[in-house]
């Protein structure tokens, strides 16, 4: 997906791994099943690797049949009946930089053997100058990085976790840059579209890629395609979510469920209300000190609520704009008397914890 690695979070995240390989460190990556990371997370690392100018990244496959000193023998040139033990592996970088070997395809079976690979290779590798050392990356997804056991914290082999990689300003980063291509859509909108998305999306970025193509009214009201994508991925609806499926994750420290779990909840609709108030709110706030200025000839001051006084007329809530326009008939042409009672109603409904419907923001964002 375009620009994802070019985003904070997975940047950082590229830039650890890039880091622990220049270090001359293997590493272990632990990805989910479902997700950008499981796709794209090779080519991301070698278009950071390039740009070190360290060299190329080399693919292997992890076949359940072979033992891990067959298959880096073959990669290699080694002869069949030749024994390729982690010390040899490590010794054989004659040139410099040491070669990267990206393994992909490691099950839950194979797993262990690949483990006792790697701590004895790291070892054998400290005995070679870091910029020199061959580097395996191994790679597990699914439920196989769910439960496999990790190794132990090595001088030579750090371990990295795809969880708690993004958050919000990922997501809401993305979603921008996506609506901005999009030319027929209003410029006043692309900021609460890209909240909405942001804000239902979270760690998946292959949801905001999806929903930033739809029409507004199902990005503000994205329960269709949520349904659409839980049928597509085979989860089923009241499932415990999972990292390992793509069905939760850590944001910001706090596991959450993914917004296709959740639409038959409220969890969808807190979203979206989240998504509504950092952009309506400030948009009713301008609205009101606009009709403070515009009308501040005609307020009637002091102004007694059900809460008491007000005495200022930079103190009066858009609801008492409202009311004054409509007893005292202040002079407010019939549309914008109108649109200051939009203001209202949605300040009130989200107040209340309630979201606006897309025929009413449409109303308000212009």
């Amino acid at each position: 997906m375009r620009g994802v690695w070019r985003l904070p979070g997975p940047r950082h995240f590229l830039r650890r791994a890039a880091d622990d390989l220049l270090d001359g460190r293997s590493l272990v990556m632990l990805l989910p099943g479902q997700g950008e990371a499981a796709g794209g997370l090779r080519e991301g690392l070698t278009e950071l690797w390039h740009l070190e100018e360290t060299g190329a990244v080399e693919v292997l496959w992890a076949e359940t049949d072979r033992t891990p000193e067959r298959i880096l023998a073959e990669c290699l040139g080694a002869p069949p009946g030749e024994r390729l033990t982690p010390v040899i592996f490590a010794a054989a970088a004659g040139e410099t930089p040491g070669r990267v070997l990206w393994i992909e395809g490691v099950e839950a079976s194979v797993w262990p053997a690949w483990r006792t690979f790697l701590l004895e290779f790291q070892r054998a590798a400290l005995t070679v100058p870091a910029y020199a050392r061959n580097r395996l990356v191994v790679t597990l997804e699914g439920a196989a990085a769910a439960t496999a056991e990790t190794p132990p914290a090595e001088v030579g082999l750090a371990t990295h976790r795809w969880d708690d990689v993004l958050d919000t300003q990922d997501a809401l980063l993305l979603a921008a840059q996506l609506l901005r291509e999009r030319n027929t859509l209003r410029p006043a909108l692309r900021p609460l579209l890209a909240a909405a998305i942001a804000q239902v999306a979270l760690f998946d970025l292959d949801l905001v890629d999806r929903l930033a193509g739809e029409p507004v009214e199902r990005i503000l009201d994205p329960a269709p395609v949520l349904a659409s994508l839980m049928h597509e991925r085979g989860w089923q609806a009241g499932q415990q979510p999972t990292w390992a499926d793509g069905s939760g994750a850590h944001v910001e420290g706090r596991f959450r469920p993914h917004a296709a779990l959740d639409v038959r909840g409220d969890g969808v609709t807190e979203r979206l209300w989240r998504a509504q108030v950092s952009v309506v709110f400030p948009a009713i706030e301008e609205h009101r000190q606009d009709m403070v200025r515009r009308l501040a000839p005609h307020l009637r001051l002091p102004f007694h609520t059900e809460f008491g006084r007000v005495d200022n007329a930079h103190d009066l809530e858009i609801g008492h704009l409202y009311r004054q326009v409509c007893i005292h008939d202040l002079p407010l042409p019939a549309a914008e008397r109108n649109r200051l009672g939009d203001f209202r109603k949605a300040r009130n409904a989200l107040a209340h914890g309630e979201t606006l419907d897309s025929t009413l923001i449409l109303t308000l964002i212009q």
